[in-house]
């Protein structure tokens, strides 16, 4: 999440003179969103560890299984993330 903002800095910075400025509403919600689906894989892997004996590998039934919700939740994140972006969904904004 660093480098895209560190790109951002360094060449507004180089373009204009000013430091640019990330609005901490859209910081706070990607990391909340962040933060539930890495517990969710957290949580699958600690449930396939019990289960299983391992986090990866396995029967290929639960491998794809289990890469299919990793996939998911990358895909809700993004999504989430995208429509936070455009303003679809409004959280937190005194507007």
């Amino acid at each position: 999440m660093g480098l895209p903002w560190l790109i951002v800095t360094l060449y507004k910075l180089a373009k204009t003179g000013e430091a640019a400025n990330v609005p901490a509403g859209d910081l706070t919600f990607s990391v909340m969103v962040f933060l539930c689906c890495s517990l969710c894989c957290f949580a699958i892997l600690l449930l396939r560890r019990v289960v299983i004996g391992g986090e990866l590998g396995g029967p290929t039934t639960s491998k794809y299984i289990t890469a299919a919700i990793c996939v998911t939740l990358w895909v809700i994140y993004i999504v989430l993330c995208t429509l936070k972006a455009y303003e679809f969904i409004k959280i937190g904004s005194s507007d």
